[in-house]
C-alpha cells in the first residue's frame, strides 16, 4: 500500500483549506462560477475524509470532478487523486518551465462575469502564489482556439473584452495562474498594478515627489477621472501638481481643495481608459518640505499589486533610525521592514521600500531619522 498522500490533500494543506468548513466554502466559490446550480453540492465530512485518505475506488461523481478541476485548474482529476510522488509532472524542473497554456480560460471569464454581477463581494484571495508553482505545461498545441472561443453564452461583450485583455496581461507580465485568477476575481475594480513614488529632498528640506500609477481598468465603465490627495507636514509655498511629459495619454490635473500643506485633486485621463485597458499616469508634486519629522504615509484607495517608495535625502548626515509599517483598516499595524533597503551615496542617504498586494483602506508608512552633525561612520 502506498503511504504517500494524494495530491489533493497536499494542495489543501498548502492553501490552508484542509478543514471541512473551509473546503466547502472554497468548493462553493468554484461551483458558483462554473454552474450556480452546483453550489451547496460539496461532499460530506466523511466523503472528504475518504478522498484525502486515498481510499476512494474510482473517481468522484462527475459534478465533483468538475468543481475540483475548477478549484485546481493546473491538475486533472486523475492527478488530484494520485500519490504525490507518482507523477513526473511534480518535478521542480518541469514545474519551473510551466506556462499559461493550461489555464482554464472559460473559468476566468466566468470569474470576470461574477465580479461584474457582484461588485461588493470580497475576492477569494489577494496575495502571492503559494510555494508550489501554479503554472502548468507550456505545450504550444494546448491552446488551439482563440480566447473568444472559450466564452459561454452568459458572457457579455465587456466580459469577453476584459477577459481577453487580462489574458494578454498575464502573458506580458508572466503572471502565474493563481495571480491571474486573483485579478479576474477583482473584476469591477480599477487596479494599481504598480504604484511608484520617488521623493527627492534637497539640502533645505524641500521635496519633489513624482507619482507613477500603472493602472488597469477591470470595471465595466470607462475611467476618465481619479481623485487623489497629497499631504506634507510643512509647505513652503502652494503645492503644485504637474503632469510629466512621459504619459501616453493626455493628463489634466483638476484641483478640488487646497488647505495649506494638503491638496485634494483629481487627474483626468483623455481618452478615458476603457474596460480592460491599461495606462501609466505620472505627475510631479512640489511645494512641501521635510523638517523635524521625517516620514511618509501613503494610503491605498484600491487594490495595489506593487508599491515602491524611493527616497533620496540630500545632506542627511548619519541615518539613526528607519522603520516601515502597514496600517490596516481596523487600526492594527504590521511591520514591513523586510521590504526596506537603505544606503549612503555621494549626495546623502537613499531608502527604498517595497510592499505588495495591498488592499483598499491600508496605509503604508516609512519613518526615518538622521543626525546631520554626525559623520556616516560614527
Amino acid at each position: 500500500m502506498n503511504s504517500s498522500p494524494v495530491r489533493l490533500k497536499v494542495l489543501l494543506r498548502q492553501r490552508h483549506w484542509q478543514s471541512h468548513a473551509t473546503f466547502c466554502a472554497e468548493y462553493d466559490k468554484a461551483a458558483s462560477v462554473i454552474d450556480p446550480g452546483l453550489a451547496g453540492s460539496y461532499p460530506s465530512r466523511a466523503q472528504l475524509h475518504r478522498w484525502l485518505s486515498g481510499t476512494v475506488q474510482g473517481m468522484p461523481l462527475p459534478h465533483h470532478c468538475r468543481v475540483l478541476e475548477a478549484m485546481f485548474p493546473d491538475w486533472t482529476i486523475g492527478q488530484l487523486f494520485q500519490p504525490v510522488d507518482s507523477d513526473p509532472a511534480d518535478s521542480p524542473a518541469l514545474r519551473a518551465q510551466a506556462g499559461l497554456a493550461r489555464k482554464d480560460i472559460g473559468q476566468l471569464l466566468g470569474m470576470v462575469e461574477t465580479g461584474f454581477r457582484e461588485p461588493d463581494s470580497s475576492p477569494p484571495a489577494w496575495g502571492p502564489a503559494g510555494a508550489v508553482d501554479q503554472r502548468a505545461s507550456g505545450s504550444p498545441q494546448t491552446l488551439a482556439s482563440a480566447i473568444s472561443d472559450y466564452a459561454s453564452g452568459e458572457n457579455g461583450a465587456i466580459t469577453r473584452q476584459v477577459g481577453k485583455k487580462l489574458m494578454e496581461l498575464s502573458r506580458q507580465l508572466r503572471l502565474a495562474d493563481a495571480e491571474t485568477r486573483q485579478l479576474a476575481a477583482l473584476a469591477g475594480n480599477v487596479i494599481e498594478l504598480e504604484l511608484g513614488l520617488s521623493i527627492d529632498i534637497d539640502q533645505q528640506g524641500r521635496a519633489a515627489v513624482v507619482y507613477e500609477h500603472d493602472l488597469i481598468n477591470l470595471s465595466e465603465r470607462p475611467l476618465g477621472r481619479m481623485p487623489r490627495e497629497v499631504w506634507f507636514q510643512y509647505a513652503d509655498k502652494p503645492i503644485t501638481i504637474t503632469p510629466t511629459k512621459h504619459n501616453d495619454r493626455t493628463i489634466v490635473i483638476q484641483r478640488i481643495h487646497d488647505a495649506g500643506s494638503l491638496a485634494k485633486f483629481a487627474f483626468k485621463i483623455s481618452p478615458p481608459l476603457g474596460p480592460g485597458e491599461r495606462t501609466v499616469v505620472r505627475y510631479l508634486c512640489e511645494g512641501g518640505s521635510f523638517r523635524d519629522a521625517l516620514y511618509w504615509r501613503q494610503s491605498m484607495p484600491r487594490y495595489t499589486r506593487r508599491y515602491t517608495l524611493s527616497v533620496r535625502h540630500q545632506d542627511a548626515g548619519r541615518l539613526t533610525e528607519c522603520m516601515a509599517t502597514v496600517e490596516h483598516p481596523d487600526g492594527s499595524e504590521a511591520s514591513v521592514t523586510e521590504g526596506l533597503l537603505w544606503d549612503y551615496d555621494d549626495r546623502g542617504v537613499s531608502l527604498t521600500l517595497a510592499a505588495d498586494y495591498l488592499r483598499p483602506g491600508q496605509t503604508v508608512e516609512l519613518r526615518w531619522d538622521t543626525d546631520r552633525a554626525a559623520s556616516r561612520s560614527a
